[in-house]
């Protein structure tokens, strides 16, 4: 059994790893919210974490394991404060980790390999480099460590919950709720990557029971479903809650904003500017791109390989989560599921 110390426990990812990590003892460093089991409150990005000196010398004398899940992920937060979490907090748990004598699991995302595409866009660019700087000094250290790199990551694999709404999440809501029109600035053979929690948590566990060192990357890989074929699918789920939604146009990041440059304010393609632009900086990054490799299926104890109908059921899982919690139903006769949808193949029901 090892001492954990983990970051990020009320996050996405951490809240899901918590509860797999019972058969060690953990010790969650939160900033501000408590979680469950033995908490303290500090920052990673604070000298000696933010803890007072005995709570610090305490936990270099218990600690031979550290998870560092802890990061700003929000593409929105400036630069300044990007940095001083998933940089300088990086730094601060490398110095515990080194002075603990302890090995370390960082959570990165995949997206470090995407940086020319984060240029394209301001609004990931900050993020994706300061995940590239972290891995950096990662390295520099020389600690035993496994670098795990998730794509986008999304709710709960059966039950598609997360909370709060953000990022892809909030888009789908905007989907479901037939609120986006005119072009979506991602072209519509674009693979776009994503990885349910419970997922990278269960790789997480696995890992931190093997005590493995290298890179680990958490992706749904060669299986990861095309722009067109997530449409089709969330097509499908809103007419199941009784919505038809507005045809779209599909195209690549350089054509959608050319075509909302071009459009007056108010128009089809000028929804860019307003409820689509917060997806630009995600679908720049997924813009033409290789597939990612994946390691899931190779990591010992930890969850099988994607395959297309596991990918399809977590996304239709998580259309069915915000159908559920975050749309408003449809009075009245529901229209017949799209055709287009269930064309060639069948969409999993999740569960």
């Amino acid at each position: 059994m090892s001492t954990i110390l983990l970051t990020g426990a009320s996050g996405v990812v951490g809240g899901a790893l918590l509860p797999r990590l019972r058969g060690h003892r953990v010790i969650a460093l939160t900033r501000r919210r408590a979680v469950s089991g033995v908490s303290l409150r500090g920052d990673v990005s604070a000298p000696g974490l933010g803890l007072g000196g005995a709570e610090h010398r305490g936990l270099l004398g218990e600690v031979d394991t550290v998870v560092h899940c802890a990061a700003v992920t929000d593409f929105g937060v400036g630069a300044e404060r990007t940095n001083e979490v998933n940089v300088l907090g990086t730094e601060r748990i490398l110095e515990f980790t080194a002075a603990a004598g302890a090995r370390l699991v960082y959570l990165s995302t995949a997206f470090v390999t995407r940086e020319r595409e984060a240029a394209d866009a301001a609004s990931p660019l900050a993020y994706v480099a300061s995940k590239i700087a972290a891995e950096e000094q990662v390295r520099a250290a020389g600690l035993p460590t496994a670098i795990v790199r998730p794509s986008v990551v999304i709710g709960d694999s059966v039950t598609g919950a997360l909370a709060p709404i953000q990022g892809f999440y909030a888009f789908l809501r905007s989907v479901l709720r037939d609120q986006v029109r005119g072009v979506v600035p991602c072209g519509p053979g674009d693979r776009v990557d994503f990885v349910p929690s419970d997922v990278v948590a269960g790789a997480l566990a696995a890992l931190v029971d093997l005590a493995a060192t290298g890179e680990f990357w958490l992706t749904s890989g060669e299986h990861a479903p095309t722009a067109q074929r997530l449409f089709e699918l969330a097509e499908h789920a809103a007419a199941r809650g009784g919505r038809r939604l507005a045809p779209v146009r599909l195209a690549s990041t350089r054509t959608a904003r050319r075509l909302a440059g071009a459009a007056r304010p108010g128009g089809a393609a000028g929804d860019l500017h307003g409820r689509l632009a917060e997806l630009l900086g995600l679908a720049v990054m997924f813009d033409g791109a290789a597939p990612f490799p994946t390691s899931l299926g190779t990591i010992q104890g930890g969850p099988p390989a994607p395959s297309t109908e596991s990918v399809e059921a977590a996304f239709l899982a998580a259309l069915d989560y915000i159908s559920r919690e975050h749309v408003r139903p449809v009075r009245g006769p529901r229209p017949p599921a799209p055709r287009a949808a269930l064309a060639g193949r069948t969409p999993v029901a999740p569960g």
